[in-house]
């Protein structure tokens, strides 16, 4: 008759804490499901319960099998590489300490012993990752044309006076004239004199030059952008 692996497991483990005396089980509040209370069973002083905490277990293991303990960290798979990556990464891994971690239940959904007891937000962190982000306009600053430049490797150049904010470099752009929009797209350059800066503040000089548009007109206002990720 074929068993679970989980259910092998807990005997193994058991097996194993009852010949070994070094040998420390921790578990994330999930003894039943992992079966590692198969252990607590031979040993209840060298199993623990971590709780609803798996990056707390990891610490915990790194901490016991650095005081020389061997520790089995019990576990469902989706929270064994998941939120406490890191720590395992940084704690067990970097140092090579002697911790077995062992997950059972890979994925979402954990069959008839319930759903995650993060579900509702495992499923929205999967959600967020399967839906296009949305975006909105962020404005930044504002500008007068006071001067026009002509240079025959770029077209006309707005010498301009950054009235608040700043512009930056590839910034989305509105010109106006008399309160009419006059033009709508991109920034193709930001210069210092003749130097090409990544940002202008509010108070400075400025050339600014236009993707496909040079008809800018001396107190032209121009209106610079830029669109920002809209958490979900």
């Amino acid at each position: 008759m074929t068993r679970e692996t989980r259910v092998a497991y807990g005997e193994t483990l058991a097996k194993l804490v009852k010949e070994n005396q070094n040998i420390v089980v921790l578990d994330a509040d999930l003894s039943k499901s992992t079966k590692s209370f198969e252990a607590k069973k031979v040993a209840p002083e060298r199993h623990f319960n971590a709780g609803i905490a798996e990056s707390n277990m990891m610490g915990m293991a790194a901490g016991l099998a650095a005081s020389g303990k061997t520790v089995f960290a019990s576990t469902f798979a989706v929270f064994a590489t998941g939120r406490p990556f890191e720590i395992i990464r940084n704690s067990i891994c970097y140092p090579k300490l002697n911790v077995k971690i062992c997950a059972t239940h890979a994925g979402l959904s954990v069959g008839e012993d319930g759903a995650s007891h993060q579900a509702i937000e495992d499923v929205e962190a999967a959600m967020k990752g399967m839906l296009d982000p949305i975006f909105e306009e962020k404005i930044i600053g504002h500008a007068e044309v006071r001067q026009i430049f002509k240079a025959s490797s770029v077209g006309n150049i707005a010498g301009s006076y950054i009235l608040d904010g700043e512009f930056q470099r590839g910034c989305k752009i509105r010109i106006t004239r008399e309160g009419e929009q006059i033009y709508e797209g991109e920034l193709a350059s930001l210069k210092r004199f003749k130097d090409d800066v990544k940002e202008v503040k509010a108070g400075f000089e400025c050339g600014l030059v236009f993707d496909g548009f040079d008809k800018m007109q001396e107190l032209d206002i121009v209106e610079a952008y830029i669109m920002v990720e809209v958490p979900r």
